[in-house]
């Protein structure tokens, strides 16, 4: 199986809870991949408008990459 990417876009104070769980299920499936000897297939990234932009209330920042060029033009 390929690999299938899957982007979460953050914004300036995103909330945590809305990126860590859903990146943790994601995480979980490689996981259990791995486990049942095959390949991961999902490759998780978390973009923003800039690298490390997006700081979240509860202190987290600079986690994100920056966004690729084929959204987010204006």
């Amino acid at each position: 199986m390929s690999i299938l990417p899957v982007w979460f876009v953050v914004f300036e104070r995103f909330q945590l809870l809305d990126v860590s769980g859903p990146l943790q299920v994601f995480a979980t499936a490689n996981d259990e991949l791995r486990l049942a000897g095959r390949a991961p297939v999902y490759r998780t990234r978390v973009l923003a408008a800039q690298a490390g932009a997006g700081g979240s209330p509860g202190g987290l920042a600079g986690a994100a990459e920056a966004r690729p060029r084929l959204f987010f033009t204006s």
